[in-house]
């Protein structure tokens, strides 16, 4: 059964919630509901699986401004949109909710066709940024302060102190002669879903995949490489 797309929902407005609701029954979408800024941010630091965030600007304490900061600070926007919902179209608001990170906006009283059509448009351009984020990772972006890869050119670097990971099995070229193509692929598969979430866990990325080695890159601090090498064991 095919997974459904997660899309948050942040509105202090019960009728704005139930609206949304009723406009997206027909997608294949599972709506999570934040009641306000403070329970939006809440579940934003503990799950990391949201595709995209429909956001109020207007909310009591802290508002959708406010909110997108701080996503921000967390995700870039190629890897995940939020659309921002307003009753107000003047200029100077726009170019708040943009520099607050938004990648989008829908105007008040939201149009059924409009909201679908924004979405969908988002999740593709999320869907293209995941694939590429394969071979470019995303941290890499982030540290070289770059929002997507067409912002890239060539030449693009930075400088700073890190630790450098490697992992590989060993004597794998002679364990693979014994392998058929299909079964070599299996392993190094099955190897790779163990050895990638201990990076991920303890701060680090992984750089590249060198058929059956690793190189990961830790930003924080050594004892991060040192941890997620004890995990993979």
């Amino acid at each position: 059964m095919t997974k459904r797309i997660k899309i948050l929902v942040v509105d202090d407005d019960q009728m704005a919630q139930k609206l949304i609701h009723f406009l997206l029954a027909d997608e294949y979408y599972q709506l999570i509901e934040a009641q306000n800024g403070a329970e939006a941010i809440r579940i934003i630091d503990k799950s990391s699986d949201f595709s995209l965030v429909l956001l109020d600007v207007m909310m009591p304490d802290i508002s959708g401004l406010e909110v997108c900061r701080h996503i921000r600070k967390k995700f870039l926007p190629s890897a995940l949109p939020v659309i921002m919902i307003t009753a107000n179209d003047d200029e100077d608001s726009l170019a708040e909710g943009f520099e607050a990170g938004t990648n989008d906006f829908i105007r008040k009283p939201i149009k059924r066709s409009e909201l679908i059509s924004r979405i969908r448009s988002h999740l593709q351009i999320l869907n293209i940024s995941t694939a590429y984020s394969r071979f470019i990772p995303k941290e890499i972006l982030k540290a070289l302060g770059h929002d997507s890869i067409v912002n890239v050119k060539l030449g693009d670097q930075i400088q700073g102190n890190m630790t450098i990971f490697f992992s590989d099995i060993r004597s794998f070229t002679q364990m693979s002669e014994n392998l058929s193509p299909k079964e070599s692929f299996e392993f190094l598969n099955r190897y790779l879903n163990y050895v990638t979430p201990p990076i991920q866990n303890n701060h680090g990325f992984v750089d590249k995949y060198i058929g059956d080695a690793v190189m990961a890159l830790f930003p924080l601090k050594a004892d991060d490489a040192l941890k997620a090498a004890m995990d993979t064991l």
